[in-house]
């Protein structure tokens, strides 16, 4: 029964994982950044800082990060909803260090919890975790860079920094800043700077009046425009200041780049640090790190009111369970290995159709005429088209799609661009219940023979929209009959209150990720009992429990969805 939990947590053979590690190798000064970075950001975490600070000689490093804490306590940073603490093995609570098995647990809970926030490298297991071997590394170090990546990148958007509208041009629509991922803002606010410092400084002849960048690694090489990035943001007649204007007076590369740090430094920069070799070599992980940490220091922008989106947008993206279940359907699609980890928001990256296709052809191989897809759509034609195309296969795998067409989605309406991906991550949790021949009923009774096991007064579970698994407590319960070391009986509330209720629910979705299940669903699904995202929940447990029985020899007492 192996291949049965290959259904829904591992990738089939024949898929590329693009994504699974950067082609580049990381750099021990890279290594180096990234061990200064997690210094500074859990200085101050009580359970974090037995391990601080983290050494960036290779095996220091990897041995700091081993028990699953530091990064676990990272991701927090990332996201505060990643997992519930509650759910990570501690040293000190039975009075001895954690060992191998509670390593691993931890390190489980870490992986899964950093996949569902968009952070997961396919292919990385725990026990590459714990135990460092030279084939692991490289994914260990792709798995750091790409929380650190999210915990520097994410808060910059336009919703969550309105003073981003200051970069406007006259004429230009408010809606175009708020589709930009934060690279590209990043790279408009460095030409903002460029910009303000030419028409600032119309005497000066060192800098073309043309000069802007056009990527934020080899443009950036020579520090010319981190330099006068710098020089516009520090505050005036400051120390920072005039150490950017000596960066700026330098016909040497390598001493502006050094100047460029040290007024980075002066400036209050402590984020993230770089060498100068990492921005002489042009790396792109660290320079866009750097950037980022510039801009969340000292952006230089002027405090400005978000635009109010004309009438016939507003509402357009819908409400806070929309968006919880828009990101949980991006980070289901991430998980997939088909090179769709870098998705950011499912109403702009799907309507190409691309996304679409891709995913149909996974779930139904063949069904897709690649020679007919437009890969690269240039216009909205050319993306109806592919639109068209996913809604016509879609119906014919058995999709519901009656009601919109392919220009509703080329036209990103979240509707039916949610419509159709949570269709589609249903039909996945689907084809693994056909795989073992079992339907939606199957699965509950298998549940509720799973909760009789250890519990036989808990009522059974009716249907996926049954009331009480709002509590949390039947899921629990569930867990700790599937995986009874990651889920503490003394932790499970009764549930009576709506705080109970989120405490559990919270705690159930780390303690599926420490048993190794990936799940998409957040504590707010849980506690709103969303039908479609608890099937999904469920079927991946199931997988688990499958798992872990699928070495052992049959047990003629084991319940099956067929026992009475």
């Amino acid at each position: 029964m192996g291949h049965l939990h290959q259904t829904v947590l591992e990738l089939p053979s024949s898929v590329a994982t693009p994504g699974a590690a950067d082609p580049d190798a990381f750099a021990d000064s890279e290594r180096a950044a990234l061990a200064r970075h997690l210094n500074w950001a859990l200085a101050s975490d009580e359970h974090a800082s037995a391990s601080l600070p983290i050494d960036p000689s290779c095996s220091a490093f990897f041995g700091a990060v081993a028990n699953g804490i530091v990064l676990s306590k990272y991701a927090l940073r990332v996201d505060s909803t990643a997992l519930d603490e509650r759910a990570l093995n501690l040293p000190g609570e039975r009075g001895q260090l954690l060992g191998r098995e509670d390593m691993l647990q931890n390190q489980s809970l870490c992986l899964n919890a950093a996949t569902a926030i968009g952070c997961g490298v396919p292919g990385l297991t725990p026990q590459q975790m714990v135990d460092a071997p030279p084939s692991g590394q490289q994914r260990a170090l792709q798995l750091v860079w790409n929380m650190v990546r999210s915990a520097l990148l994410n808060p910059i958007q336009a919703s969550k920094n309105p003073e981003i509208h200051g970069m406007l041009l006259a004429g230009e629509d408010p809606a175009s800043l708020a589709r930009y991922r934060p690279e590209k803002v990043l790279q408009r606010w460095v030409n903002h700077h460029i910009r303000g410092y030419l028409e600032a400084s119309p005497e000066q002849a060192s800098v073309p009046r043309t000069f802007r960048v056009t990527n934020l690694h080899a443009d950036l090489a020579d520090g010319l425009a981190l330099s006068i990035v710098l020089h516009q943001v520090a505050p005036r007649r400051s120390a920072a200041e005039g150490v950017s204007e000596a960066a700026l007076a330098s016909s040497s590369a390598d001493e502006r780049v050094r100047l460029a740090i040290e007024a980075a430094e002066l400036c209050g920069v402590e984020m993230f640090e770089v060498d100068a070799a990492d921005v002489l070599e042009a790396r792109p992980r660290m320079l866009l790190a750097f950037v980022a940490a510039i801009f969340r220091t000292c952006p230089g922008l002027d405090a400005q009111a978000e635009p109010e989106a004309p009438a016939s947008k507003r509402g357009r993206r819908g409400n806070r369970s929309q968006e919880r279940e828009e990101a949980a359907l991006r980070m289901w699609m991430a998980s997939l290995g088909l090179g769709l980890e870098s998705l950011s928001s499912l109403y702009e990256d799907c309507r190409t159709g691309v996304v679409f296709l891709r995913l149909l052809d996974f779930l139904r191989p063949g069904a897709v005429d690649w020679s007919r897809v437009l890969l690269q759509p240039r216009s909205i034609y050319e993306r109806v088209q592919n639109c068209n195309r996913a809604v016509s296969v879609a119906r014919q795998v058995g999709l519901v799609v009656a009601g919109f067409s392919g220009k509703d989605l080329a036209d990103g309406i979240s509707m039916y661009i949610l419509s159709m991906a949570s269709q589609l991550m249903r039909t996945h949790a689907c084809q693994f219940l056909e795989a073992l021949g079992m339907g939606d009923a199957d699965m509950l009774e298998w549940a509720n023979c799973q909760i009789k096991r250890h519990d036989e007064a808990m009522p059974n579970l009716r249907n996926f929209a049954d009331p009480q698994i709002r509590t949390g407590v039947f899921l629990l319960k569930l867990l700790r009959s599937v995986a009874p070391e990651c889920a503490r009986e003394e932790l499970i509330l009764s549930g009576t209150t709506e705080e109970e209720r989120a405490q559990n629910a919270r705690y159930a979705i780390s303690c599926a990720h420490k048993a190794g299940c990936t799940v998409f669903a957040t504590w707010e699904d849980v506690v709103e009992g969303r039908p479609r995202m608890m099937l999904c929940l469920l079927a991946a447990i199931m997988a688990e429990d499958l798992r872990r029985h699928a070495a052992e020899p049959v047990d003629k007492d084991l319940p099956t969805p067929n026992q009475s």
